[in-house]
């Protein structure tokens, strides 16, 4: 929180999209022990930023009334999503293999990225 505070939600969330978009790159460069690790940790580092920073945008859009009911559900949204990320992640390296996987990986990231440039205007007033 006291990172957020100093830094912004917005440098968070950029920087895990980023992260996450080195980390993809990184899988398609090889196929060693070193690529998969790293890639992992970046990975990790880039869910951190990316789950602390929503959190904190998701707490400035509710009345204080609502906070169980958004948080349950933002929780299990979270969850549901990451499962479905998992199973789908798995059927697509069987059905298109590593190197595309990662490849249609970092088209959505970039889309995301692109969106969240868009977007970054509404962001300064949401976290005010």
């Amino acid at each position: 929180g006291q990172l957020i505070h100093r830094f912004g939600v917005k440098t968070f969330f950029f920087i895990a999209i980023i992260l996450l978009i080195i980390a993809l790159t990184i899988n398609l460069t090889g196929i060693s022990v070193y690529h998969y690790f790293i890639s992992f940790v970046l990975i990790g580092i880039s869910w951190n930023l990316n789950l602390i920073s929503s959190t904190h945008l998701l707490s400035n859009t509710y009345l204080p009334h609502e906070r169980a009911k958004v948080q349950g559900t933002n929780d299990f949204l979270i969850f549901f999503f990451g499962a479905i990320g998992s199973i789908t992640g798995g059927i697509a390296f069987y059905l298109i293999g590593w190197h595309n996987t990662n490849l249609i990986s970092i088209a959505i990231s970039i889309i995301i990225l692109l969106i969240a440039i868009k977007l970054r205007k509404f962001l300064s007033v949401a976290t005010q």
